[in-house]
């Protein structure tokens, strides 16, 4: 039985690794950060910063971690996470926890089943950075046997490094990736995953838990316009197959 209560282990009794060490996925470009979807130095037509209304451009959009998943199997009783944010952005209509927060599912009789959401309510800027970068436990008190766990990494946030931890003695190591083939998705916000409840409630989310297919978001909110640049992006990823939902950003030209 897994339950999300809280244990007694303070964040000095937690071991941490990098998640690098674990197994990535949700992604098909290469990127030097991870935690990016597409390596945006690579395509200089690629606008980055905001635009006059504030909103992400095409490059910030693609450095946001969105769909990425990072996949390991632990006995700890406790899982934590410790991340650090080259910056996030504030959808003030999506709770904190899916902005920049995590979403921990574990399997269970072969069904990823959910287990945990959790970011911290704060502003992951400028004073509140240092709190939101604080260790957080995302669950305790669960059985001590060995768990395969999939971790969806925050929507609107670009992650620098990202750390996980559990328990002194337990056990955390990489696991298979239990989703096939390789789909890259092309959407708006809807595929992006604007107003989710948390990291993986996005539909590409959904869709892969529900078929057992690794979907690749290349969500970008209000930047689905069908641009040149992206289809290379998507065609140096070579990915088995592509669903392109670009219907609700381009111009009627």
């Amino acid at each position: 039985m897994l339950i999300g209560a809280v244990g007694i282990s303070t964040a000095s009794t937690i071991k941490y690794v990098d998640a690098v060490t674990l197994t990535i996925a949700g992604k098909l470009s290469k990127t030097t950060n991870p935690y990016h979807r597409a390596e945006v130095s690579e395509y200089p037509s690629l606008k980055e910063g905001r635009s006059r209304s504030g909103k992400p451009l095409e490059g910030t959009l693609l450095r946001m971690s969105t769909g990425i998943m990072v996949i390991f199997e632990t006995d700890s009783p406790e899982i934590w996470v410790r991340p650090e944010y080259g910056f996030t952005y504030p959808f003030y209509s999506m709770p904190m926890s899916a902005t920049h927060g995590f979403n921990l599912y574990i399997e269970k009789d072969g069904k990823l089943c959910w287990a945990a959401s959790r970011g911290r309510t704060v502003d992951a800027q400028g004073e509140g950075k240092a709190k939101a970068e604080r260790p957080l436990r995302l669950i305790a008190n669960m059985e001590g046997t060995m768990k395969r766990c999939v971790l969806y990494l925050p929507l609107y946030s670009e992650l620098l490094s990202l750390k996980i931890g559990v328990a002194e003695g337990a056990t955390i190591r990489a696991a298979k990736n239990p989703f096939r083939h390789n789909i890259a998705v092309f959407g708006s916000s809807f595929t992006h995953g604007a107003t989710a409840s948390c990291a993986g409630q996005t539909w590409p989310a959904f869709f892969s838990r529900s078929t057992g297919l690794h979907i690749c978001s290349y969500g970008m909110s209000a930047y689905s316009k069908l641009q040149p640049v992206v289809g290379e992006i998507i065609g140096k990823a070579k990915p088995d197959a592509l669903i392109c939902d670009s219907f609700s950003n381009p111009s009627c030209e």
